[in-house]
């Protein structure tokens, strides 16, 4: 007699559909995660050869991986060693995000530093990059042109830079695959 009286009750059928559904999408979060951290998505890398044909990229001395690197390459420096007063932050803040946490830390302070001298003297500094060589499997070395511009004079510089890359998984803000783990510089 109370199970009736209990079962007829619209607030009671409320509270049990509010639990139902409230344990049903516990249930299903749970199976989400569970699928989401078994499931291990790998990245097939896919190209068109020279006849059209689609071909999937197995090897890692592959040419494409080896231009690729070196656009990553270039893209980097012209970000690091490319920059005005006017967009020195934005550049170098996109050059950041492609290096390791390590070398981000290493680098910070001559960063911030450099930041600071250009609010007391505005610069253009222009690069041009005349070789990318690689050294070993994870190491580069480029030569650099530099063109710096201030509001009196007009200089040129040249680098050679060091640069160590490592692996990483590819994202939208760093979709080439790499990080460069060690960045060092002498004036030539």
């Amino acid at each position: 007699m109370i199970w009736n009286y209990v079962f007829k009750s619209t607030l009671f059928r409320n509270e049990l559909k509010h639990w139902a559904l409230i344990i049903s999408l516990f249930v299903w979060a749970v199976f989400a995660t569970a699928m989401a951290v078994v499931r291990k998505d790998k990245v097939v890398l896919v190209t068109l050869d020279k006849d059209g044909f689609a071909r999937i990229i197995t090897d890692t001395n592959d040419l494409l991986l080896k231009k690729e690197m070196g656009a990553f390459i270039n893209h980097f420096l012209s970000l690091y060693y490319g920059y005005s007063d006017k967009d020195f932050l934005n550049r170098i803040g996109d050059a950041t995000d492609l290096m390791t946490d390590e070398l981000w830390l290493q680098k910070k302070e001559d960063l911030v530093k450099i930041s600071e001298d250009l609010k007391a003297m505005p610069l253009i500094q222009e690069v041009k990059v005349l070789s990318i060589d690689l050294v070993s499997e994870n190491k580069l070395e480029a030569e650099l042109e530099l063109s710096i511009t201030t509001r009196l004079q007009a200089t040129k510089a040249r680098l050679r830079v060091e640069v160590e890359l490592k692996h990483a998984p590819r994202t939208l803000k760093r979709p080439w695959g790499y990080q460069i783990a060690g960045l060092v510089e002498h004036v030539l």
